[in-house]
């Protein structure tokens, strides 16, 4: 007989690691089955084996079998199991299983959650693991990735339809958004199936909640909006009498108008929320709740004892906290419009809420060997990273705004780091050009430990003022975004000699920036440490605006949904129309551009100053999109996209060709990826010119965060806010 076994060889790569927890279940259900096998043939436990009277020394539970046994065990079983893989067959985790460690997953960014949804869908470990989904899509939406919380949660609804969890996170994605109609429709399809638990009437209610700030903040009114989330709420809180969806049924009929009835709703949650606190006394939202409820019956005393019994055990610097103080100061905010006079109230809210301010800093570079007169001697980084430690303890701030080199920048970015703050770094090229070969692995640990990175120009971006001045405006106008989000101020800290820099847009003119902003800015001596404050005054002249060679310019870019469709006939009507419509605004002034081109449906402009851009874009806007097409003879459904973006760009102040000015670069190529992605007659900005933008103040614009969003053509991603204008009583 020639017979040869050629079992399927087992291999450290047959079993992958992540098998190995189902290799150890298989071993152990191995070894139950062969002890109770042995237990109903008679056999015994006995210390040594004796076949003659059937006692073995293994019949034990597989945790106490010694290790030799166990691998006996597992062996028995891998080869199955590598087998099985190497027939094709696919080995899954279970349903609400994880692959990804939900401790990575909770501290990751932006661009380290895209990298771990990118690894998963090339993976097939994570193929149905319901954990990813949820954890990838809920802290997606935390960190600002909208787009990338929809993906997850969507993904997940395929292979796990009814999971109700999964439809939330996709509604909450639309919410976050703005798309307020796909929310609502995903949630009232829940409750239409009978889903009428807390969760989803919660989310109904906060949906028509977040769509009446959208439309006070665009100018709108909120009133209906804020009814019906106070209906849906109040139906959650008749239903399940949780406190949560109790006192935001106060609180939105307290918006809607009906101040008694919150008031009466706010008694009755108090009660249930003291009620909560009886059995579990840390409960820091039920303390925030009893805030909430007394802010809503003018008992401002109260309301102050329970808010500080809530802060008490939080974390100063956490969203949980922000959450609290956004909430109390809206309803604040809301008594002082209906004529209670809130002044007195303003005192302990800061004494409740000291939110620690966003900072901005910047600081000189390490000296080169042959400067003449010494700034910044690297034998003082002992001294200044001393004082900068100092402080961020004494200042208590919660987020660190900076560039990077290798000098202060590097130390305060090492020293925030330590400290446990968020350190957000607005680069003007990749950080690897911006380090000496003696700082490399330092600046290199910084970037990749820093919680978010924004880098403005790239490996093509010429050392010129006009780069540096533009990345000092664009995080601070970013430290300033951040900060009205969270209710907070801006402070400054600047490691700086007090004289003029050797080139523009160094520490002196940071500083000039930051007083001009009306910031407060402590200095940091780089020879001895010693810190002074200084007043809130710019230092200097602004920098001059160029037009020739590199400037910052606003672009704009635009186009209309629908026009590939049109039939022949109808594209001489619309282009008349719309050439003249965009005509009409730059004669009229609401179009003050440098350039204008147009060529069919598309729109390129190019504008000095980002207000102008930002009124200019909101203009078109409305001018287009509010056009009665069908009125014109055309039946295909039109719209209008607007993108805006600002950055350093080449001029020319007479093109040879035109006889115009020209510019060119990359920073426009950026600003046409952001149009394509953008919703239809919406107009939505870069974070670049959302922080320019910021800057300006302009009372009638508002800015609305839509969320870290991939740009057309691979671009890469872009944070994205959407920009409207803003209602007078709001500005």
């Amino acid at each position: 007989m020639s017979y040869e076994p050629r079992p399927v060889e087992v291999t450290p790569e047959s079993i992958p690691g992540e098998l190995r927890p189902l290799l150890e279940k298989l071993a152990a259900n191995a070894h139950e089955v062969w002890s109770r096998a042995r237990m109903e043939q008679g056999w015994t436990w006995g210390p040594e084996r004796d076949d003659a009277s059937k006692r073995h020394p293994c019949l034990v539970p597989y945790d106490e079998l010694p290790e030799e046994e166990k691998v006996h065990d597992r062996n028995a079983v891998a080869g199955a199991l590598a087998a099985i893989r190497s027939f094709g067959w696919k080995l899954l985790p279970p349903a609400g299983g994880a692959c990804f460690d939900p401790a990575v997953v909770a501290r990751a960014d932006a661009p380290e959650l895209r990298r771990m949804w990118d690894q998963r869908e090339s993976d097939e470990k994570h193929a149905h693991a319901l954990d990813d989904y949820r954890m990838i899509a809920k802290r997606a939406l935390r960190v600002g990735e909208l787009l990338l919380a929809f993906d997850a949660a969507a993904a997940g609804l395929r292979h796990y339809p009814e999971n109700l969890e999964l439809h939330h996170l996709v509604a909450r994605s639309h919410a976050n958004m703005g798309r307020y109609r796909a929310a609502l429709k995903r949630v009232e399809e829940l409750i239409a199936k009978g889903h009428e638990d807390a969760d989803t009437l919660g989310l109904l209610g906060r949906t028509f909640k977040d769509e009446g700030f959208a439309r006070q903040a665009a100018g709108g009114c909120p009133r209906e909006s804020w009814r019906k989330s106070a209906a849906a709420y109040r139906r959650a809180f008749e239903r399940h009498r949780d406190y949560f969806t109790g006192i935001n049924a106060a609180t939105m009929a307290f918006f809607s108008g009906d101040a008694d009835g919150a008031a009466l709703t706010a008694g009755e949650v108090d009660s249930l929320a003291a009620e909560a606190l009886a059995a579990s006394p840390q409960d820091h939202w039920a303390h925030a709740t009893r805030g909430e409820a007394a802010l809503l019956r003018r008992q401002w005393e109260a309301a102050a004892g329970h808010y500080r019994l809530a802060a008490a055990g939080i974390d100063p610097r956490s969203e949980e906290l922000a959450s609290m103080a956004r909430q109390a100061r809206r309803i604040m905010q809301r008594w002082d419009q209906v004529g209670v006079d809130g002044a007195a109230v303003e005192t302990w809210f800061h004494e409740i809420f000291p939110r620690p301010e966003v900072m901005v800093f910047s600081g000189h570079r390490f000296d080169a060997p042959e400067r003449p007169m010494p700034r910044f001697p690297l034998k003082s980084e002992a001294v200044v990273a001393a004082a900068l430690a100092a402080a961020l303890e004494r200042l208590g701030t919660r987020v660190v705004y900076l560039s990077l080199s290798t000098g202060a920048d590097l130390l305060m970015a090492e020293a925030a780091l330590a400290a446990k703050l968020t350190v957000r770094l607005v680069l003007s090229k990749p950080a690897e050009e911006l380090a000496t070969a003696e700082f490399a692995e330092r600046i290199l640990r910084v970037e990749q430990a820093a919680h978010g990175l924004t880098v403005l120009g790239d490996g093509t971006t010429p050392d010129d003022p006009q780069v540096y001045h533009h990345c000092n405006h664009v995080f601070g106008g970013l430290a300033l975004l951040d900060a009205e989000a969270a209710g907070v101020g801006v402070r400054g800290l600047a490691v700086w000699n007090g004289l003029p820099g050797d080139g523009g847009g160094g520490t002196a003119d940071a500083v000039a920036d930051w007083r001009r902003d009306g910031i407060a800015v402590e200095v940091i001596d780089p020879l001895d440490g010693s810190i002074r404050l200084l007043d809130s005054e710019p230092a200097g002249p602004m920098a001059g605006e160029e037009d020739e060679g590199m400037v910052v310019r606003a672009m704009l870019f635009a186009d209309m949904k629908g026009y590939s469709k049109l039939e022949e006939r109808d594209l001489h009507r619309f282009t008349t129309v719309f050439r003249q419509d965009l005509a009409d605004l730059v004669s009229e002034g609401k179009a003050a551009c440098e350039v204008v081109d147009t060529w069919g449906d598309g729109v390129f402009m190019v504008f000095r100053d980002v207000v102008d851009a930002a009124r200019a874009a909101l203009h078109f806007r409305d001018r287009v999109s509010g056009r009665d097409w069908a009125a014109l003879g055309i039946s295909e459904a039109m719209g209008v996209r607007v993108a805006l973006h600002a950055g350093p760009v080449m001029a020319w102040k007479e093109d040879p060709l035109s006889g115009r000015p020209q510019f060119c670069g990359r920073n426009i190529a950026r600003a046409a990826r952001i149009e394509p992605i953008t919703e239809v007659n919406e107009v939505y900005a870069s974070d670049g010119f959302a922080a320019l933008l910021k800057r300006r103040r302009a009372e009638d614009l508002g800015l609305e965060y839509v969320g870290s969003v991939p740009l057309a053509k691979a671009y890469g991603s872009q944070r994205i806010f959407r920009l409207a204008w803003r209602a007078a009583d709001e500005a």
